[in-house]
């Protein structure tokens, strides 16, 4: 009888503990469950704060290029950029004065950036520098019917000179044909140069 006793001490005595334990884990359980909700509402409000933070540190990085830095951001040389502000395509900005003159050293910003790249850009499309200096000025009034007819303008020479391009590659294939064939006399490659190519054929020699 005691024997039973005792062993039904420790049972409740370990049910007791288990279930002490078992609330432990629940409001331990909780509480991570809790933290991690938390944080992860924070996190895009956190990631906001931070990107808005990298912003801002390029936007100072960019308002102290000097003109080396602003090649490097563009990818062009020093002499590319100045020759545009001879062309008057780009602002020259005043050296720094006061106090705090920088090395007296001309600084360029985020603006300079963007319309270095917008010319480069236009370049590649086939824009000379003077309709890229109107399209600079259009951009600044949105008008847009005139930039469609500049487009239209330059898609219309871009046909002519790829037709252009396409004779040149077939007169010119066929000479490269005729000067394998044969090994004999003048390469009839350099004499259509001396001709003039435009004007000579494979059955002109």
């Amino acid at each position: 009888m005691l024997a039973r006793r005792g062993m039904s001490a420790r049972v409740s005595s370990l049910a007791a503990l288990i279930v002490s334990f078992l609330s432990i884990a629940m409001r331990s359980l909780s509480l991570i469950v809790r933290e991690r909700s938390d944080a992860c509402g924070a996190a895009p409000e956190a990631r906001r704060r931070h990107a808005m933070v990298r912003t801002m540190v390029r936007s100072q990085q960019h308002s102290l290029l000097t003109i080396a830095g602003l090649a490097r951001e563009a990818g062009v040389s020093v002499e590319t950029i100045r020759y545009y502000q001879r062309r008057d395509l780009m602002d020259t900005p005043e050296r720094p004065t006061g106090d705090n003159r920088s090395g007296v050293v001309r600084r360029y910003g985020e603006a300079d950036v963007r319309k270095l790249r917008f010319i480069r850009s236009a370049q590649r499309a086939g824009f000379t520098l003077e309709q890229i200096k109107e399209l600079i000025g259009l951009d600044a009034k949105g008008d847009r019917s005139r930039v469609l007819a500049l487009a239209q303008g330059r898609i219309a020479a871009l046909s002519v000179k790829i037709v252009e391009l396409e004779e040149a590659r077939s007169a010119l294939n066929a000479l490269a044909r005729e000067c394998a064939e044969g090994s004999c006399g003048p390469c009839p490659i350099l004499a259509a140069f001396d001709r003039g190519l435009s004007r000579s054929t494979p059955a002109d020699g």
